[in-house]
């Protein structure tokens, strides 16, 4: 992050991004969504899509934004 403004430099416009949906718009890889299974009364899950909570995502999620 210090890196990141640290090339803002002078500039006089830039620009903010609300990553809080980002989990949820990375697709998780076909033969890792069972992993995201879960079930419930009306039927059995899995996840299509990364979601807060999975042990990895935040640094895949990081290295997709460097």
């Amino acid at each position: 992050m210090i890196e990141l403004i640290e090339q803002l430099g002078d500039a006089n416009n830039f620009s903010t991004l609300d990553l809080i949906s980002g989990f949820f718009q990375t697709k998780m890889h076909p033969d890792d969504t069972f992993k995201s299974g879960f079930s419930t009364r009306s039927g059995d899950y899995e996840w299509l899509r990364t979601s807060f909570g999975m042990r990895k995502v935040p640094s895949s999620f990081q290295r997709l934004m460097s």
